[in-house]
């Protein structure tokens, strides 16, 4: 029988949703994926914010709604994609700039953790340009490949059911440290097939590193 989490109940997720609808012709959402996790750790489905967006317009304006609520400290992004974009059904996309140029509009350690859920977005050069823009963000995670619905489905429940386990108990920097190390250790071989990468600066000397190729030492971290 599942285990429902420890941490106290109608406590706020901290999570915001941004999803593209993914086909004119079908509803289809991951907002269950979401409703569950809430429901898990919570017992509450509605402890999270959505919205979904259908072009870049709206984007624009989402992403920094979202962003500035106080409460939502982990800010996902659910999208077709291709490497250096997240698409839209109607054809628009935004490129790296314009995501840094949206984020830019959030104020400050309001937003700790960037999840980008679509094929190729989430790659290392992805994640570098965001860094290099000077963000206040602590960690960046996606994939690096084009990714199968299933698949990844099953993979993000099993990612944010661990960010929501271990959130709590350090500094950004250091819970997505015990993220990773759990994914390795409960799915290598998902993350691999996947391409899937959490990315964090490294401590001192610049530049980014993987937590899920690349282990760190935990007292290295802030």
């Amino acid at each position: 029988m599942a285990k429902f989490s420890n941490s106290s109940r109608s406590k706020y997720t901290g999570i915001a949703v941004l999803e593209a609808k993914w086909s004119w012709l079908s509803n289809v959402s991951v907002r269950g994926l979401f409703d569950l996790v809430a429901t898990i750790h919570t017992e509450n489905p509605n402890t999270y914010h959505y919205e979904m967006i259908t072009s870049k317009a709206a984007a624009k304006e989402a992403i920094p709604r979202a962003g500035n609520l106080k409460a939502a400290k982990i800010l996902s992004i659910i999208s077709h994609g291709a490497e250096g974009k997240i698409d839209f059904i109607n054809g628009e996309f935004l490129s790296s700039s314009d995501l840094i140029e949206l984020l830019d509009k959030i104020y400050d350690n309001y937003v700790e953790g960037l999840y980008l859920g679509g094929c190729s977005i989430g790659g290392r050069k992805f994640a570098d340009n965001i860094f290099s823009s000077g963000t206040k963000i602590r960690w960046i995670a996606g994939y690096s490949k084009d990714v199968d619905w299933i698949d990844s489905s099953a993979f993000e429940l099993l990612f944010f059911n661990e960010l929501l386990t271990h959130k709590d108990e350090f500094t950004p920097s250091k819970y997505i440290l015990n993220v990773a190390r759990n994914l390795r250790r409960k799915a290598a071989g998902l993350t691999d097939e996947l391409g899937f990468g959490i990315y964090v600066r490294k401590p001192a000397v610049g530049g980014i590193k993987d937590l899920i190729s690349e282990d760190i030492d935990f007292d290295e971290l802030a």
